[in-house]
């Protein structure tokens, strides 16, 4: 039976100036989400400021503001790497060698 995914093999990150558009597109996704929530967190009237308002309370610590927009950064980077490897199989070149022998002699 075929895999259903990836979706395409049209754009694989195979050679470096597709692994570097691709990984610029995945960064760039997760930098605007990021600073979304960082935005959100200052505006009072924002659905984000609303969700969150019970761990910002009135002193609006910029600690645990950080905290929140490195979580939900990260949770983004998540969604969205798994998303680009759904899509394009993308990630796969990232896996570390299992051979301590070929390791070595890179070093």
């Amino acid at each position: 039976m075929k895999s259903w995914f990836p979706l395409t093999f049209a754009f694989r990150s195979t050679s470096p100036a597709r692994a570097f558009l691709l990984g610029a597109f995945v960064q760039a996704i997760v930098a605007v989400l990021a600073i979304e929530v960082h935005d959100g967190l200052q505006n009072k009237t924002s659905t984000t400021y609303w969700t969150f308002k019970d761990l910002l309370h009135d002193d609006r610590s910029p600690w645990v503001t950080t905290a929140i927009t490195f979580t939900s950064a990260f949770v983004a980077a998540i969604i969205v790497m798994n998303a680009m490897w759904v899509l394009f199989a993308y990630g796969g070149g990232m896996l570390a060698e299992t051979s301590v022998k070929r390791i070595k002699a890179w070093l």
